[in-house]
């Protein structure tokens, strides 16, 4: 079944299990309007008041931009603006490195066992997040790359919770946070934290909840252009998953072969 006819099919009402979206590219403006029908994985740092650039008054002001049809998102300030072009910019560079790295050494392997995903959607059927990449059956990777050209010391609490949202959406094992910079990459591996991925649920939820009226005007918004609008598909879905048990813990622990040559700040 395509992405568009399942997602007309079930409208915007009926929960259902894990839904992966494939083809829809990150970036585009498919994939764009889609993600404004859900609470999206980099919007848990400000519902838990853990993000000291984006409060939640920031997501409600952008909600009423939209509500008024101001269909543009917010113009971003210039050390955003920065931020997100050396990442786009080198990100491609991150997914190679680690592909090569920690997937396998023989390129067309790595390909195989390192796939890149548009959108995946949790079985509330209100949660959506856009993974890097996922790993075999179990991994998922989510690539950084800091501006500063310097590795993290601490990660940012922010870049935690987006990655316990892709955790607690996708269901897989792991998720390793990987930090491109020119010198090399550096690799944490984290495991969901349950119970906190319970709070951010509720909060996410309550969220969408509180502006349902919006949430269900931006679905019907993204049927409509899928309707109407030529070339535009969200790729075959991927329906429902096996429970798989996970730690408890949200500290991190070594990925497998670290190569610590590349963990250099310089």
């Amino acid at each position: 079944m395509s992405g568009i006819h399942f997602f007309l099919s079930y409208g915007i009402d009926k929960p259902t299990n894990m839904i992966i979206m494939t083809k829809v590219e990150q970036g585009s403006e498919c994939w764009k309007c889609l993600r404004r029908c859900f609470v999206t994985g980099t919007m848990f740092s400000s519902l838990m008041d853990k993000n000291p650039y984006v409060k939640v008054s920031d997501l409600v002001c952008q909600i009423e931009r939209h509500d008024k049809g101001m269909v543009e998102d917010r113009p971003m300030d210039a050390r955003a603006e920065r931020n997100m072009a050396w990442g786009k910019m080198h990100e491609p560079d991150g997914f190679a490195e680690y592909g090569v790295k920690y997937v396998s050494p023989d390129p067309e392997e790595s390909q195989k066992r390192l796939t890149k995903v548009g959108f995946v959607v949790d079985d509330s059927f209100k949660i959506g997040v856009s993974p890097d990449g996922f790993v075999d059956d179990d991994g998922i990777i989510e690539i950084k790359c800091p501006v500063s050209r310097k590795f993290y010391d601490p990660i940012p609490e922010y870049h935690k919770f987006q990655v316990m949202a892709l955790l607690g959406v996708t269901k897989r094992k792991w998720c390793d946070l990987v930090q491109w910079t020119p010198h090399g990459i550096k690799v944490d591996r984290f495991t969901l934290d349950e119970p906190l991925w319970e709070a951010m649920k509720t909060s996410a939820i309550n969220f969408w909840d509180y502006h349902e009226k919006h949430y269900r005007q931006m679905k019907s918004e993204f049927a409509f252009m899928c309707q109407n609008v030529d070339n535009v598909d969200v790729g075959e879905v991927e329906i429902g998953y096996e429970p798989q048990q996970t730690t408890t813990t949200m500290t991190t622990t070594p990925p497998p072969e670290t190569n610590t040559d590349t963990n250099i700040i310089e």
